[in-house]
């Protein structure tokens, strides 16, 4: 692995980031695997047979939810495994404190943040909810675990693609009404 690399998020927390083993990635992805709709099938009267639409409005739309929580599910294995705290400015909460929890429950959001109760599911809630509450926060953790993995740009490109993608799905759907 590569030289840990630090990262300072709006906050002011600094992150120390390295890269997360691969292999949980692709466990990741797997376990997910169970989850990824099917392309349905239509019968084709003219054609006297049964053929896949992979144009099916509801099929479009869990694929969509299974791409956002493929995504999303992702980062959270790049965060926990992939960062740490370096250090917290005086005055914010670490993890382990209850103060951003109660304003979590405040919200009423508590209930449905998953792994209070566990150290790094309490990390990544942390992180996630209120250390590093922007998209640049994110994206600056996130894209330093993957380039300290060797994560290429042509990757990055290519995933970029696919979101280029679920978003020209979803204009489509939203003008054909």
């Amino acid at each position: 692995m590569r030289e840990p690399e630090y990262v300072t998020v709006s906050t002011g927390v600094v992150f120390r980031v390295t890269g997360a083993p691969l292999h949980a990635f692709d466990a990741a992805r797997r376990k997910l695997e169970t989850r990824m709709p099917q392309v349905p099938k239509v019968y084709i009267e003219s054609k006297g047979r049964e053929e896949y639409n992979p144009h099916d409005p509801r099929y479009l739309q869990e694929l969509e939810l299974y791409e956002a929580d493929l995504v999303e599910r992702l980062y959270d294995v790049a965060i926990m495994l992939g960062s740490e705290i370096e250090s917290v400015p005086e005055g914010t909460d670490r993890p382990e404190d209850q103060g951003w929890v109660d304003v979590l429950a405040e919200a009423d959001l508590a209930d449905e943040v998953p792994g209070l109760d566990r150290p790094k599911g309490r990390y990544l809630a942390w992180v996630k909810y209120y250390a590093a509450p922007t998209v640049d926060d994110n994206a600056m953790l996130i894209s330093t675990v993957e380039r300290l993995m060797g994560v290429t740009e042509e990757g990055v490109a290519e995933a970029a693609k696919l979101f280029r993608n679920r978003a020209e799905r979803r204009a489509n759907r939203a003008a054909a009404g």
